[in-house]
């Protein structure tokens, strides 16, 4: 199995951002130690189809597709007790939450799509 290329776009490294799970000392929450790692991706923005598919709601949030070549690396939110926070990456000055991952699995182009929207900025 081979990794693509994407030699006729161009990948740049996108450093991403990832929670471990919260614990509870002597009753107290202890916030998750957060790592980064760095990986090549192409970036692309959404077009105005892609923004048709969304929900009206999610319509005004600033969203952007990320192609790795990479495979089960990135994750989304999970739910439960056995629940992790969605991996988060840096784009331009800005953070993006991963929402969705689609893999893709030709044989010779193994692919992941991304789905991040912009984490919104808080006045905290």
């Amino acid at each position: 199995m081979s990794l693509p290329s994407f030699t006729l776009t161009r990948k740049l490294p996108i450093t991403v951002y990832r929670k471990g799970k919260d614990t509870v000392v002597k009753g107290r929450p202890v916030p998750a130690v957060e790592t980064s790692f760095v990986v090549e991706a192409n970036v692309q923005p959404f077009n105005y189809r892609d923004l048709m598919v969304l929900p009206e709601s999610d319509r005004t949030k600033e969203w952007i597709k990320v192609y790795v070549a990479t495979s089960d690396v990135f994750r989304t939110d999970r739910q439960g007790s056995d629940g992790y926070s969605a991996d988060e990456i840096i784009w331009q000055g800005d953070r993006f939450k991963v929402m969705r991952i689609q893999s893709w699995r030709m044989g010779t182009l193994d692919h992941q799509k991304l789905v991040c929207a912009r984490v919104e900025i808080s006045a905290n």
